[in-house]
């Protein structure tokens, strides 16, 4: 399967940080990436394997394991603008039948499946302001 990603830079601006690489021989495709975002107490790490399609997504609030997922069979990777705010969108193979997931972390960290504005939330983070 084709999978398609943002270039490099465009994750490092969305998640404000440069990745931790596990191996840093390996080329970027086959590597396992890990990007690390904070907003007030809250941290976000996510652990990017993009030949594999997977995504595991961890949030901390002040220390404290809020949630952990992991997204499967991922697709495709995009970041865009939406209301001026820049959201990831995470799709999955469409005979999966799977909604797209939407990943936002400014101003307050979001992660849902309706809409790319995030209003609808599904098990919604408890944001820190």
């Amino acid at each position: 399967m084709q999978r398609e990603y943002p270039e490099e830079e465009a994750l490092t601006r969305f998640f404000g940080a440069q990745p931790i690489l596990a191996d840093e021989d390996c080329p970027w495709y086959f590597n396992t990436l890990s990007y690390s975002a904070c907003n007030g107490s809250a941290q976000v790490v996510c652990t990017l394997k993009p030949f594999h399609g997977i995504l595991n997504v961890q949030v901390f609030d002040m220390g404290k394991d809020l949630t952990a997922f992991t997204l499967s069979n991922i697709s495709k990777i995009s970041i865009a603008h939406s209301n001026n705010l820049p959201t990831m969108t995470i799709e999955f193979p469409q005979e999966l039948k799977i909604c797209p997931v939407y990943f936002q972390l400014r101003p307050k960290i979001k992660i849902c499946r309706e809409s790319p504005v995030c209003q609808t939330q599904v098990n919604p983070i408890p944001s820190v302001d």
